[in-house]
């Protein structure tokens, strides 16, 4: 049997990305898939223009929630239950996907009897950057590196659109809806996955996803995501205990990870 991806995709005021980012779904090579849309009350046209893809391709579902959860973790949550894949894979509303990416990823994890992995990744602010990039054909996807706990918790190291994972291990983790984490409700869910149920991860080496860097990202906030990052570190157990005085080094980490980004950019 062929393996079906459930992609799933928080939607909220995204109209004028959306349907760029439903475009790099449908042109996938690997073409066993469903997208699961769930928006969080959208006070734009992006319903409208998500029912105009709804029309021409089956494998396309919306939910439209009546509340508005002011978070990614609830439409998530929603999606994960919703699919019927075998793998669930993650796409933000305003990022794209390498045309392979799917297709690269799956054989990868087949290959290496995976249950999580993620991929590096482009930033981008306009198409015409990654028009060159967008055509690039690869054979296989390689190994750059494992992600272990340890690791990850020095640092969030996997972007939420890379991520593939198999639906079982997903039925046993939820996406953390309380809104103080807001931002870092997917950090905090690959932290528990890698605590509880997997020892490591692979990351791809190739960059598979396009990740679109806009005004009101709110990861662009260093000051913002520096305060997500303690609250995470405050509260966040390892064999029931709190990180004590680990959660200054982690801080830290963060500090001089960002600084070094600034720089190299």
């Amino acid at each position: 049997m062929t393996d079906i991806v459930s992609i799933i995709v928080p939607c909220y005021n995204a109209a004028v990305f959306i349907a760029e980012t439903i475009a790099t779904v449908q042109q996938q090579t690997y073409q066993y898939w469903e997208l699961i849309i769930v928006d969080d009350c959208s006070t734009d046209t992006s319903r409208e223009i998500i029912r105009t893809f709804l029309e021409k391709d089956e494998r396309i579902r919306l939910v439209e929630l009546d509340v508005n959860s002011g978070r990614p973790a609830v439409p998530r949550n929603i999606g994960c239950a919703l699919a019927i894949g075998n793998y669930i894979a993650f796409l933000d509303a305003d990022d794209l996907w390498h045309r392979q990416k799917l297709e690269l990823q799956l054989d990868f994890m087949k290959r290496n009897n995976a249950a999580f992995s993620c991929t590096e990744f482009e930033r981008f602010s306009t198409l015409d950057e990654i028009k060159e990039l967008s055509n690039i054909t690869y054979t296989e996807a390689h190994l750059k590196g494992q992600i272990t706990h340890w690791r990850l918790i020095q640092k969030n190291i996997i972007n939420n659109s890379s991520v593939m994972v198999e639906k079982k291990l997903m039925d046993m983790v939820d996406f953390i809806e309380d809104i103080r984490y807001k931002a870092i409700e997917d950090y905090h869910c690959w932290l528990l996955i890698h605590q509880f149920h997997i020892a490591k991860s692979p990351i791809l080496k190739e960059k598979l996803v396009f990740y679109r860097l806009v005004d009101t990202s709110i990861s662009r906030s260093k000051v913002f995501m520096l305060q997500k990052n303690a609250i995470l570190y405050s509260e966040y157990t390892i064999g029931g205990r709190k990180l004590g005085l680990r959660k200054y080094l982690y801080m830290f980490t963060y500090i001089c990870y960002s600084i070094v980004r600034k720089f190299i950019k």
